[in-house]
């Protein structure tokens, strides 16, 4: 049986539950049936801001919604009109990992045609 209330973990969310400890996402659905004995370890993340770009006026906020997902919200702080808003894909990459992301493939972002 789960807890009532939800494992807190200071400068963290909660963001599900996991049959590893070594999970960095939730793996376990909570509406499943549970028919014998099984250990679950609390997943969090960090509640921060990772730049994704060297001025880190553009960041990654991770977030847990209403549904119990984890989602990650890309925000700009105010900038002037010169400012850069690129995304740098090894930061893009190193914040991935951080939330689990395993074989992150070079892909062409916001180009068409290719």
């Amino acid at each position: 049986m789960l807890p009532q209330e939800e494992p807190k973990k200071a400068g963290h969310q909660f963001a599900g539950w996991a049959y590893s400890p070594s999970d960095k996402a939730p793996t376990f659905n909570k509406d499943q049936k549970i028919n014998n004995s099984m250990t679950l370890y609390a997943v969090y993340i960090k509640d921060q801001e990772y730049p994704l770009n060297e001025s880190g006026n553009v960041y990654a906020k991770p977030a847990v919604d209403a549904t119990g997902k984890t989602i990650i919200e890309i925000k700009t702080k105010k900038s002037g009109e010169d400012d850069d808003v690129q995304i740098d894909r090894a930061k893009w990459n190193a914040m991935a990992v951080e939330f689990g992301a395993k074989n992150i493939k070079r892909s062409v972002m916001g180009r068409s045609g290719r």
